[in-house]
């Protein structure tokens, strides 16, 4: 909008001696910068204040519409054009109004890095002028890289669409999360644990309320669908140790199963003993406000009975439940009606 009242103001302009032509013009804070016969001021009464014949500069009607000096209603009125715009000089013929496009993708528009030539206004023909880092130089990116995160293959070669140099993540008091400079990773927590905003991994607080240390392991588990009848349980001797959810093998649709997608089970005490640790599955019915428990095993033929003992804010129906179990070589099988949880020992 700037430029074309610039423009509007070249077209009343009076005469050739009203405005600059293509000399640069000469920028002043006061008629005391400019020479005898010129006052400090605007065409337009919007762009920046430049030298100009007395008489020339704007001022305001009665109205408080903008309307040029006297000087300048003659009726010897020039245009203003951007024949002989160049990326060097992207200003127009009256040296008021900056010219839009004149740059192609690839040419240098570093005039634009002092922030007054270009005046805010894109001098680059369908793409973006992008400087870089250090504001050494400028160039005509194309409109991508002028949004999109610099990463390669945008960047990184000197043939690259977006240039070499590449953002830097600033990941300095964050170990997790996006970076505030690039958005791009700072690194990931712990399962159990999540990013808080200023980039520190802290722990759930439903893991908090129980004693001990287990976690679940990397990656997350997908539910596998099984044509047929369940398996039947089969028993066996639980080695005291650790053992990871490494697959999830369901027979039939029930959302009140617990699923999880992540999982591990410690037993101790000659399997009388375990902690859990899991992450829920959304889809289906588990309980996610207390995924870290603590719990005593009985075993009876196949069945082994589970007794939560910590955290005290597991509901009745979870405190006590039972799973029919098959120890097959390394791996411990926990049955549900609708499913089988394939648990692997930790190495």
């Amino acid at each position: 909008m700037r430029w074309l009242l610039g423009l509007l103001g070249c077209f009343l302009a009076a005469n050739a001696g009203c405005v600059p032509g293509n000399d640069a013009p000469r920028w002043c804070s006061s008629d005391s910068d400019c020479a005898s016969g010129e006052v400090c001021g605007s065409p337009d009464c919007h762009t920046v204040a430049i030298c100009l014949p007395a008489g020339c500069a704007c001022v305001q009607s009665e109205f408080g519409y903008s309307v040029p000096g006297d000087a300048c209603r003659n009726s010897n009125a020039r245009e203003c054009n951007c024949d002989h715009a160049t990326c060097g000089n992207p200003r127009d013929s009256c040296g008021t109004g900056v010219c839009l496009g004149v740059c192609p993708v690839g040419e240098s528009c570093a005039v634009c890095l002092d922030d007054k030539t270009c005046d805010g206004f894109e001098i680059c023909a369908s793409s973006y002028c992008i400087a870089n880092e250090a504001r050494t130089e400028a160039v005509c990116r194309p409109t991508e890289c002028a949004f999109a995160r610099l990463v390669p293959p945008l960047c990184g070669t000197p043939d690259a669409p977006c240039g070499q140099e590449c953002c830097k993540p600033d990941c300095t008091g964050r170990v997790c999360g996006e970076d505030l400079r690039c958005g791009l990773s700072c690194g990931t927590c712990e399962p159990e644990s999540f990013c808080t905003i200023d980039g520190r991994c802290q722990l759930d607080s439903g893991v908090a309320a129980c004693a001990g240390d287990l976690r679940a392991t990397p990656p997350l588990i997908q539910v596998e669908r099984f044509a047929g009848d369940l398996p039947t349980p089969r028993g066996g001797l639980i080695t005291d140790g650790t053992y990871d959810l490494v697959a999830t093998r369901q027979y039939q649709r029930d959302p009140f199963a617990d699923v999880y997608q992540r999982a591990a089970l410690r037993f101790s005490g000659g399997g009388t003993q375990v902690e859990q640790i899991y992450d829920n599955d959304p889809n289906y019915f588990a309980d996610y406000d207390t995924p870290h428990r603590l719990m005593s095993v009985a075993t009876e033929g196949t069945l082994l009975h589970f007794s939560v003992t910590c955290p005290d804010t597991v509901i009745s129906i979870y405190r006590n439940y039972d799973r029919g179990f098959t120890v097959q070589g390394s791996e411990l099988w926990l049955f549900q009606p609708s499913l089988i949880e394939v648990y692997r020992a930790r190495q």
